[in-house]
């Protein structure tokens, strides 16, 4: 397994924007506008706060240096 995160580590760490085909670029700025949009949607219904609640009882940390922000969250 090592080696396999190894592997995709050195493919993305090592390549210029430019080494990735313009479609590939496109393709991922839309999965991200997308991901955006859905996150900003989803936070003020009822599914979006049950999921934000429990992100937070689950993996909330009060400690300064283990906390971090939400997306859209304040």
């Amino acid at each position: 397994m090592q080696h396999t995160f190894d592997h995709i580590a050195e493919f993305v760490l090592n390549r210029s924007a430019g080494a990735i085909p313009e479609s590939v670029r496109c393709t991922a700025a839309l999965m991200l506008l997308d991901t955006l949009g859905i996150t900003i949607g989803s936070g003020p219904m009822t599914a979006g706060k049950i999921a934000r609640n429990t992100a937070t009882a689950l993996y909330g940390s009060s400690e300064d240096g283990l906390c971090a922000r939400m997306l859209f969250d304040g």
